[in-house]
């Protein structure tokens, strides 16, 4: 078990810092990876997941995919290549432990919306703890802003981009939060990932080639496509992505399935935002990538003491109302409880960095 986590854990890393990285590789021919070319390749870690759980289980019961459950994953998939693609867009102008941390924020989001929805008596130690989250998210928006002044304006254009993919992701949780009930954790991701890469590919591809902007064409994602598959770099850096990404999906939910305890569940979950801080600093000064994660000073140590409130408010609230931050940031799974309605390994489909909508009433689950 340990293994298996520490597995997702390298891998959930990976898949963040590759993500970034790709943004500040050199350009070829003047093309740059832009914010629509990540989406797609998130889509299609999620599909690779279709013929990974058919291989796995190969051997044994095979789920065989409704049309009703097939439809059904239609509508989420489709607010998620949304809110995945706001989010990359934040990550263009964010370093990637601030973009981590900053996902927090659906927690608060999806709690005031769940409240004022059902008019709820929060708990008091789930009140304290959004508390606690606010005061958190506000020093690392601080820590953020002023580590750069002469950057503010792009900063602030990638806090808005994140801010509005949260918001997104949080509206996902209550209207789709048991959109995949029907199907295993894995064929669930990999279906809704192939309507993902579908909707990409018939509409949102398209729209961006055709929509004109001052300096020419919105995103060219079938041009940037060409230019990586010649670029040993960027080739290199989307199939990181792809291979991180889609081991972090399989080993994670392995994890889920045989965490009876959650302390596995609970240690991954609180380990990603601070793995990939201490991963970028080393790469930022030990190599050449363009992680664009340095340590400047006050601001830095603003925003640590920020992910250190993060952290405790997270095991604060834990066992009264356990929403805990995604691991990788793709998706969000949640386990139900034996006591639950429907006992089973459940998918959540949020993109980049979310939490659990499950009643924690009814569900003891953690998010991955």
């Amino acid at each position: 078990m340990a293994s298996r986590s520490g597995a997702a854990l390298v891998a959930g890393t990976a898949a963040t810092l590759s993500l970034k990285v790709a943004f500040g590789l050199p350009s070829h021919d003047g093309v740059y990876v832009q914010p629509l070319f990540q989406t797609g390749l998130v889509f299609s870690a999620m599909a690779l997941l279709v013929p990974v759980h058919y291989i796995v289980t190969c051997n044994g019961d095979r789920a065989t995919i409704e049309k009703g459950a097939f439809w059904r994953l239609c509508r989420p998939a489709v607010i998620d290549v949304l809110a995945t693609a706001l989010a990359m867009a934040g990550l263009l102008y964010l370093a990637p432990s601030t973009h981590k941390l900053l996902q927090y924020s659906v927690m608060p989001i999806v709690a005031l919306l769940k409240w004022l929805l059902k008019r709820d008596d929060a708990p008091a130690l789930a009140t304290r703890g959004l508390g606690l989250y606010l005061v958190a998210l506000m020093c690392i928006v601080v820590g953020t802003i002023c580590s750069a002044p002469i950057e503010s304006s792009a900063i602030v254009r990638g806090l808005l981009f994140l801010g509005a993919s949260c918001i997104v992701q949080s509206v996902l949780f209550l209207v789709d939060a048991d959109a995949s009930e029907p199907l295993p954790a894995l064929l669930a991701i990999g279906v809704q990932g192939l309507w993902g890469c579908l909707f990409l590919t018939l509409l949102v591809f398209p729209a961006a080639y055709c929509m004109p902007t001052s300096s020419g064409l919105h995103e060219n994602v079938f041009n940037t496509a060409q230019v990586v598959a010649t670029n040993s770099d960027l080739l290199a850096s989307a199939l990181v992505t792809l291979f991180s990404t889609t081991t972090f999906h399989v080993v994670a939910v392995r994890v889920l399935e045989d965490d009876v305890d959650e302390v596995h569940g609970y240690l991954l979950a609180m380990s990603l935002a601070p793995s990939v801080w201490i991963v970028g600093i080393l790469l930022q000064y030990s190599t050449s990538l363009p992680v664009d994660e340095p340590w400047t000073g006050v601001a830095s140590m603003v925003q640590l003491c920020g992910m250190a409130l993060l952290l405790y408010a997270t095991t604060l609230i834990h066992n009264d109302a356990p929403e805990l931050p995604v691991g990788v940031g793709h998706r969000v799974f949640a386990y139900s409880s034996s006591s639950a309605t429907e006992p089973h390994l459940a998918q959540r489909l949020i993109a980049y960095g979310s939490f659990k909508a499950a009643d924690h009433k009814t569900r003891g689950s953690f998010v991955i």
